[in-house]
C-alpha cells in the first residue's frame, strides 16, 4: 500500500514540472504590469506598455539591476490592433494577468467612451477585475516611466498610491471593476486623476481630483475638496487630516480614525429624500502653537469639522447631480430599491430626475481625546 503511494506521489510530481514547450511559450512572451492609453494624432490610439521580458530574467525580481521592467510603445486604430502591432513588432506575445493598471490620458477620455476604451480588457479572459484605473494629466508614458527605489516593478508604486490615496481620503480609486459595473447602469463611473512633476530619478505621481463620467462620456472634473465629499458619501473613506481654527484664530489638525456613512430613501410628492448620515470619531493631531486645547473647546471643534465635512459632501452633489447630471453614487438604484413605484417606468427621467430631489446630510463628530499631551504638569526629575 505504502509502495503504491509513493509512485502515484512520484508521478504526480512528474506531471507538475513545465515541459520545455511551456518554457519557451513563457519566454516568448512579455510579462504586461501596466498599460497607458492615449490619443494618437493621426487617429486611433497610442498604447505604452510597461512589461518584463521573461527572456531577461534571470533569478528573483528583487535580485534584478535597476528596475525589472521597460517601457514598450506601439499604435494602432484600437487597443486590439496596437496589441497586436506589438506582438508583430516585437516577436513576443502578450501576458495580461499580472496588469496592475491602466493610465487613460486625459485627451483620450474626451475623445472616447469608457467602453470604447476599456472593451479589450473587459473581455480579455487574462485581464484582472481588479486593476487599477486612473486618468493622467499628461502623457501615459510619463506616468508609467516613474521609477523609485521602493518598487522594482514602477507599478505597484502608483497602485500604493491609489489605494492608500482613497483610504486617506485624497484620491477616488477605481478598478476595472467597479466601471463595468457602471457602464450597466447601476450608476456613473469615476476615476482618478494623476500627474507627474520633476523629472528623471526626481519625478513623482500626484493625485490631481477626480474625473466624472455620464453613461461612460467625461463631462468633467472634481477638485480635491469634492473628492474627499464623494469618498465620504461613498463610505470608503478610512482615515483622513483637516484642519480647522480655533477662538484664538490658531489653527488645529484633527485626524479622522472612524467614519460610516448611511443613506436612506424616503417619497417626497413625484421625488424623493435622501437622508446623508455621516458619523465618525476624530482625534487632535497638531496644533499650530503652544496653547493645549483644552476640553472647553472640543464643542467648537466638533462643529467645525462636522462643517467641514458637510460642505465637502454638499459640494460633491452639486457639481456631480446638479451640474453634470451625473448618478456617480447610484441613488437612481437606491430609489428603484426602496420606491420602485417612483422609478418604474420612467428610468430614462431619473438622471434629470434627482436635480429635483432633496440631500439633507447630518453629521455626527467625536473628538476622542486630545492626543497624548494631558495638560498636567511634568513629572519632576531626580
Amino acid at each position: 500500500m505504502r509502495t503504491w503511494f509513493l509512485l502515484v506521489a512520484v508521478l504526480l510530481g512528474f506531471t507538475m514540472i513545465p515541459s520545455c514547450r511551456e518554457k519557451s511559450q513563457i519566454n516568448n512572451r512579455v510579462v504586461i504590469t501596466a498599460v497607458g492609453i492615449d490619443d494618437a494624432q493621426d487617429g486611433g490610439c497610442a498604447v505604452s506598455i510597461q512589461a518584463i521580458e521573461a527572456l531577461k530574467i534571470s533569478g528573483s525580481l528583487t535580485n534584478q539591476e535597476d528596475n525589472a521592467t521597460g517601457i514598450y510603445e506601439t499604435q494602432g486604430e484600437s487597443v486590439a490592433a496596437a496589441m497586436k502591432s506589438f506582438v508583430l513588432q516585437t516577436g513576443r506575445n502578450t501576458y495580461l494577468q499580472q496588469n496592475r493598471a491602466i493610465v487613460l490620458s486625459l485627451d483620450q477620455v474626451k475623445k472616447q467612451p469608457l467602453q470604447t476604451t476599456l472593451d479589450y480588457f473587459m473581455r480579455n479572459a487574462e485581464s484582472r477585475p481588479g486593476v487599477y484605473l486612473a486618468v493622467s494629466r499628461g502623457s501615459p508614458e510619463e506616468v508609467l516611466g516613474v521609477k523609485t527605489s521602493s518598487y522594482t516593478i514602477p507599478s505597484d508604486y502608483l497602485t500604493t498610491l491609489l489605494r492608500e490615496g482613497q483610504s486617506w481620503g485624497y484620491s477616488a480609486g477605481t478598478t476595472l471593476l467597479d466601471v463595468e459595473r457602471a457602464l450597466s447602469g447601476m450608476f456613473d463611473a469615476y476615476l482618478p486623476i494623476v500627474r507627474v512633476e520633476g523629472s528623471g530619478d526626481d519625478a513623482s505621481i500626484h493625485m490631481d481630483g477626480t474625473a466624472v463620467f455620464r453613461e461612460g462620456e467625461f463631462v468633467g472634473e472634481l477638485d480635491a475638496q469634492e473628492t474627499r465629499g464623494l469618498l465620504f458619501l461613498q463610505n470608503a473613506l478610512e482615515r483622513s487630516t483637516v484642519a480647522v481654527n480655533r477662538d484664538n484664530g490658531a489653527s488645529v489638525t484633527l485626524e479622522l480614525q472612524k467614519s460610516h456613512t448611511g443613506i436612506s430613501v424616503s417619497r417626497k410628492g413625484d421625488a424623493a429624500a435622501f437622508t446623508i448620515r455621516v458619523s465618525a470619531q476624530a482625534e487632535i493631531a497638531e496644533e499650530s502653537e503652544g496653547d493645549i486645547v483644552k476640553t472647553s473647546e472640543l464643542q467648537s471643534l466638533n462643529e467645525q469639522l462636522a462643517q467641514t465635512i458637510e460642505k465637502e459632501i454638499r459640494a460633491a452633489i452639486d457639481k456631480t447631480v446638479m451640474e453634470y447630471g451625473c448618478d456617480v453614487f447610484g441613488f437612481g438604484r437606491r430609489v428603484m430599491k426602496k420606491e420602485p413605484g417612483l422609478i418604474r417606468g420612467h428610468e430614462d427621467e431619473w438622471p434629470e430626475k434627482l436635480r429635483e430631489c432633496d440631500y439633507p446630510i447630518e453629521v455626527e463628530i467625536e473628538i476622542q481625546s486630545l492626543g497624548t499631551n494631558t495638560g498636567a504638569e511634568p513629572n519632576r526629575v531626580s
